[in-house]
């Protein structure tokens, strides 16, 4: 994606959001003094009868632009409008094909261009460029009011207005969605739940939670067991003596001595670092232990026998796959047996539309037949898609199609509500423009290449009562530094890592990276 075309919506997304959800005109007018620009507050107009939704004209008379504002859902009568699902039947003009969309946002987006399509036409002819903005419900309206304008279906008609479009939800079938990307651009952001609901999607994320009964009530029974066990549950968590640990790598420092790595020797980290010098009588270490008196006496050399080998245990529980790197609702059970069918970050870029098949590039989107039947119409989101996936800890960005795998099926994952959000988006758009710009994050390790945590060599799952898989699973964390795995407890710093292209908090060592050789 072009770093113009993100600019652009990012630069366009405070409109959407929070100045489309201020309280009042007073509000919107403070928050628009703060943006790039001579931004000022036209009109505000409050809902209103016929489905008029909220919405707002803000213009810039230097740049001469202008942009109508609309929320998303706030009222009650912006809720019936999301419930208003049935399609509805749209004629696009001679030679096309008839168009489905939502029945309570075509409503809504009609009435705005009942109220705001004269003042469109004015705009236009005094040389402004008009922008109809929207997040959530607002997008949804925004696409569809540009469409209206195009068509002339209300009256006023214009050739040249855009809609720029955040967390639309699904609202036109293919024929209205391909019309909408004359003028309107969608932005989807990771994991957002919005644009991917619809009938589909609920039945097949009810078909993939009930396919997963069996192995969460396994997961459920180890971990009331973990419970029940009193010792467990009262002892005291320990691990590695962490300030122990600086100490030594200082003193190691100052001697010019190479301290231990992340990944070193179980056996000889922890008696180096866990067990600082406190003076001559200190403890000696399992390096200085005593060799046995066997192994001193004069005599030929004897190779020891090499031990057998063990065998691996058989494992009483499922096995599983990792699709995801986020923390809940990251693994899909595929029965006993299953082994990894590729490494986390493949399936990542899979998933999140970085890598894909040919085919799957070049197939045209069918817009198959006319139902007849409005329950049978499968609505999309409408114009381009912008789709911004995560990648090793960043998110980038690229156009996609409606049928990519990703849009017709709901991952219960971390950011499932989260990405929704107008922060998470902001966050998200900056993260791909500095990728787009040339800023790449360093490559993650895989969870199975790292048996303990890098920066303090201790078990992962140290700190927790409960030792199911999925939890031994959630307490491992990538550093977004180095791209290593730790523990719950050293990744707890967070701060941003611009040249990496992460503008948001994100997990770093808790120990100074210089003594333990994490470095971006």
């Amino acid at each position: 994606v072009e770093p113009a075309v993100l600019m652009d919506m990012y630069d366009s997304l405070p409109l959407a959001t929070p100045i489309a959800y201020s309280d009042c005109a007073a509000a919107a007018q403070r928050q628009l003094r703060l943006l790039n620009g001579s931004w000022k507050l036209v009109f505000h107009e409050p809902s209103g009868p016929g489905g008029q939704p909220t919405l707002m004209l803000a213009a810039d008379a230097v740049a001469r632009r202008a942009a109508i504002i609309i929320p998303g859902t706030q009222s009650p009568q912006d809720l019936v409008a999301d419930l208003s699902a049935v399609p509805v039947r749209v004629d696009l003009g001679a030679g096309s094909k008839p168009g489905w969309a939502h029945r309570g946002m075509l409503r809504q987006a009609c009435a705005v261009v009942r109220v705001a399509g004269g003042i469109v036409e004015r705009l236009e002819k005094d040389g402004y460029s008009v922008t109809f903005v929207g997040h959530s419900l607002g997008g949804a309206i925004s696409a569809l009011a540009g469409l209206v304008m195009r068509l002339g279906l209300e009256g006023p008609k214009s050739s040249s207005v855009r809609s720029l479009c955040y967390a639309t939800p699904a609202c036109g079938n293919v024929a209205i969605c391909k019309l909408c990307e004359q003028h309107a651009t969608t932005v989807i952001n990771c994991d957002d739940l919005v644009p991917r609901l619809s009938l589909e999607t609920a039945r097949k994320l009810s078909a993939d939670l009930a396919s997963r009964r069996e192995i969460v009530r396994t997961y459920i029974k180890q971990d009331i067991e973990a419970l029940q066990n009193v010792q467990n549950v009262t002892e005291k968590k320990r691990r590695i003596n962490v300030d122990g640990a600086l100490e030594s790598a200082k003193e190691v420092a100052s001697l010019g001595i190479p301290g231990p790595r992340p990944g070193a020797d179980v056996g000889v980290v922890p008696a180096i670092v866990a067990a600082p010098r406190t003076g001559a009588s200190a403890a000696p270490t399992a390096a200085a232990k005593p060799l046995p008196q066997a192994s001193v006496r004069a005599g030929p050399v004897q190779e020891a026998a090499p031990k057998p080998t063990p065998k691996p245990k058989q494992r009483s529980t499922p096995r599983f796959r990792w699709l995801r790197t986020t923390r809940l609702g990251s693994i899909l059970c595929t029965g006993p047996g299953a082994v990894p069918s590729a490494e986390p970050e493949e399936i990542i870029d899979i998933a999140r539309g970085q890598a894909g098949s040919a085919k799957e590039e070049s197939e045209e989107e069918d817009e198959g037949p006319d139902p007849s039947d409005p329950a049978e119409v499968k609505l999309f989101p409408p114009g381009r898609l912008l789709h911004l996936y995560r990648h090793c800890g960043a998110r980038k960005a690229r156009w996609i199609k409606r049928s990519h795998p990703s849009m017709h099926r709901i991952e219960v994952m971390f950011g499932l509500v989260q990405d929704h959000s107008g922060d998470s988006y902001r966050n998200g758009l900056e993260e791909a423009l500095a990728a787009a710009r040339g800023a790449q994050p360093v490559q993650w390790k895989s969870f199975h290449e790292v048996p303990r945590c890098a920066c303090c060599n201790a078990d992962f799952s140290w700190a927790s009562v409960l030792k199911s898989e999925p939890h031994r699973l959630q307490a491992r964390f990538h550093c977004h530094s180095c791209g290593d795995v730790v523990c719950d407890g050293c990744s707890k710093r967070r701060r941003p890592l611009p040249q990496l292209g992460v503008m948001r908090e994100a997990e770093t060592p808790a120990m100074p990276l210089e003594l333990i050789g994490c470095s971006p």
